[in-house]
């Protein structure tokens, strides 16, 4: 497969309280893409400053909330993979899926999965190697979600940039959502 596009975002050092631009950015680029025609996402990278992320608690439940009126035979298993430069991700696994679980407020399964395992569908080095050079994939989780869509992603990568950050992470990290 490949990359079909690529949006860069500057995130300044004080966010004042705002969550990283995750669903305005895939808003952007969903917008965008249907101006290009009939395109299937089937993943998306999203390269995060983690450590610059406020809490995002009352805006994940609210989407939580709206992913309650999803068709329940629309649910859709993901996979969510998390590479990084630091030696402290591997050991996180757990508690990062913990919190994981806590933050989707019932509206998603996670499950460890091997870091080996494939993303069918989806490009395996994105666009700007240079913000991800020296990254190794670290984490990886099988996902049960109630819907797939460009904005489904956008708040399952919300979900763990939450998750890693109140786990400790303390570095940018690149999280792949594919389905």
């Amino acid at each position: 497969m490949r990359e079909i596009g690529w949006l860069q975002v500057d995130v300044p050092t004080c966010l004042n309280r705002q969550r990283l631009p995750v669903l305005p950015v895939a808003t952007v680029l969903g917008d965008v893409l249907r101006q290009v025609g009939d395109v299937r996402v089937t993943g998306v990278h999203t390269v995060a400053p983690v450590y610059l992320a406020p809490d995002p608690a009352a805006a994940l439940l609210y989407a939580a909330h709206w992913y309650e009126l999803a068709d329940p035979g629309a649910a859709r298993d993901v996979t969510v993979t998390v590479s990084g430069r630091g030696a402290g991700l591997p050991g996180r696994g757990g508690r990062v899926r913990d919190e994981a679980l806590a933050c989707a407020y019932g509206r998603m399964a996670v499950e460890p999965e091997s870091i080996a395992v494939n993303l069918p569908g989806l490009s395996r080095s994105p666009t700007g190697e240079v913000q991800t050079e020296g990254m190794r994939r670290a984490l990886a989780f099988r996902c049960r979600v109630p819907v797939w869509s460009l904005d489904a992603a956008a708040w399952i990568t919300e979900v763990f940039v939450e998750a890693l950050r109140a786990t400790g992470t303390a570095e940018p990290v690149l999280i792949t959502v594919s389905c």
